[in-house]
């Protein structure tokens, strides 16, 4: 009898430390999954804070060239304006050499 007690709780040892084996790599994998999880939502973040940048340098691209094209605007509306006075005073001498 002895030896079959002696046996069980060599038994039961070997099980709670199946058990416990077992507990501590269920917890290691738990531990893997939410790092897994935080280096993935680290890593979208970090890619999120790349495109802002982007966005935001284009968006001043786009303010700038919008404000070089109203300056052309601009210098286009007076050329035009010259050219018409221009035009306009060699139309008048062409009608007065010809009278």
């Amino acid at each position: 009898m002895k030896a079959k007690r002696c046996c069980l709780s060599s038994e039961t040892e070997r099980i709670y430390k199946h058990i416990i084996l077992n507990k501590n790599e269920s917890i290691m994998k738990t531990v893997l999954k939410v790092a897994a999880v935080v280096a993935v939502c680290v890593c979208l973040f970090l890619g999120y804070a790349k495109q802002e940048a982007k966005i935001i340098m284009l968006q001043s691209d786009v303010k700038f060239l919008q404000f070089k094209d109203s300056l052309q605007s601009s210098r286009i509306d007076r050329l035009r304006e010259h050219t018409f006075t221009t035009d306009s005073i060699i139309m008048e001498a062409i009608k007065i050499q010809f009278k």
